[in-house]
């Protein structure tokens, strides 16, 4: 029978676990089989067929305890687990034995007279004899490794004598390692499932938690300008200059606050999005963003390129965005040069295709570029160059999104180069 075919079928993994227990059992007809899993520090039986239960419970359990219940431990810290069982987990075995493989595993064909031929030094630890009390004379125990050690083992008795031969046990020993790599890889899975189900409910959340701040801060907000304008219009007369100048700054804080709140909300949605990936121009995106800023500025000296036939396998959504903040900032911080210039190109790099804006703005001490990308983080006075912070955090996020990375190259006075990459399949410049 072929074990992987069981556990790559879709299903849970006791199923799997069960259902090759039962094959084995009828391809051997041995009386019974079990299977030990590690769970935290112990080995207990994860699926059994064949096993009394009073057997199962005194057996369940593999580690060595004092008096009070309390798991003893060696001098290294490891836990000891008793018994045979314990053994073959832990690797005390010794080939050199005629109960013991080279491959860590344990045979033996007639327990009662195994005990009264051996010791306990010779069987490498204490054993609790159980299985031979029960009247089981024929035993296996299997290792079952992963590439990280000794996951558990197979187990399989017989009451009559003589039932295993060297053969047999190869090929279990074969089995075993199977099963311990595909248990191993279906563990990962499941590992890596219940941490990406974990973050996205913690995802929602934090999405669910800034739509409620942002609810709670819009009314007070909406309040604060509201009554300021009020005051503005009704007692105009009986303010002085300086009365006049205050509420104004209180009314643009609160405007440049809701704006905060926006960029916040759009930052949490990015993780939320489905990428809804097209074959997309970057080379028309960015002339549509430049010619806006042109119209809504259009005495600025300021000369703009842009290369032509820039595509991208991307969501036309998301990289609008991208373009949109990157380009705008080039645009800011061009603002106090008397000969502006913003370029939007490509360039290829060890067979990778690198999209950048570069301007000739006023630039920053790059010993600050860590902070760059993180929310709030600003390198520039909020009086000199307005903004929220939060614009190339947003960029970060969907280029991740999309598979690439960013990053930045700049100098005091002497402007700021964006380099940006998508998933590596996606970009190609024609």
């Amino acid at each position: 029978f072929n074990a992987l075919d069981i556990l790559n079928t879709p299903g849970d993994t006791s199923g799997a676990i069960r259902n090759i227990l039962f094959l084995i059992k009828d391809f051997t007809e041995l009386e019974a089989v079990g299977i030990r899993l590690q769970d935290k520090e112990d080995f207990p039986y994860y699926e059994v067929s064949g096993f009394s239960d009073q057997f199962i419970e005194k057996e369940n359990s593999l580690c060595a305890r004092d008096i009070n219940g309390n798991v003893l431990k060696n001098v290294r810290g490891e836990v000891i687990l008793e018994c045979m069982c314990g053994n073959v987990i832990q690797g005390r075995t010794d080939a050199r034995l005629p109960f013991f493989t080279h491959y860590g595993s344990f045979v033996s064909n007639a327990t009662s007279k195994l005990l009264a031929t051996t010791t306990e030094k010779e069987r490498q630890s204490r054993t609790r004899n159980r299985c031979n009390s029960e009247g089981y004379e024929s035993v296996a125990l299997i290792p079952l490794r992963s590439g990280v050690g000794t996951i558990g083992l197979l187990q399989l008795n017989d009451r009559q004598e003589g039932m295993f031969n060297l053969q047999e046990i190869n090929f279990f020993e074969r089995l075993g390692a199977i099963i311990g790599a595909a248990l191993a890889r279906i563990h990962t899975e499941e590992k890596l499932q219940e941490s990406l189900t974990q973050v996205q409910a913690l995802n929602h959340e934090l999405e669910s938690f800034a739509y409620a701040v942002s609810h709670d801060l819009r009314a007070p907000l909406r309040a604060i300008e509201g009554f300021s304008q009020a005051i503005l219009e009704d007692y105009i007369k009986e303010l002085d200059d300086q009365g006049k100048d205050y509420l104004l700054r209180v009314t643009n804080e609160t405007q440049r606050m809701a704006q905060l709140i926006d960029d916040l909300l759009r930052l949490s949605r990015i993780t939320q999005v489905e990428l809804q990936t097209t074959q997309v121009s970057l080379s028309v995106l960015a002339n549509r963003i430049l010619n806006r800023l042109h119209d809504i500025e259009p005495d600025r000296n300021i000369e703009t390129f842009v290369a032509a036939g820039i595509s991208s396998q991307a969501d036309p959504r998301l990289l609008d965005q991208v373009l949109e903040n990157l380009l705008s900032n080039a645009w800011k911080f061009t603002s106090k040069q008397p000969f502006a210039r913003i370029e939007f190109a490509s360039m290829d790099r060890n067979a990778e295709c690198i999209f950048y804006v570069k301007d000739n703005g006023v630039g920053f001490d790059m010993r600050y570029a860590h902070k760059l990308f993180a929310p709030f983080q600003r390198l520039h006075k909020q009086a000199d160059f307005p903004g929220s912070g939060i614009g190339l955090s947003t960029v970060r996020r969907i280029v991740s999104k999309h598979g690439g990375r960013i990053w930045c190259e700049s100098a005091v006075n002497q402007g700021t180069t964006f380099y940006f990459t998508l998933a590596p399949q996606g970009a190609k410049q024609t």
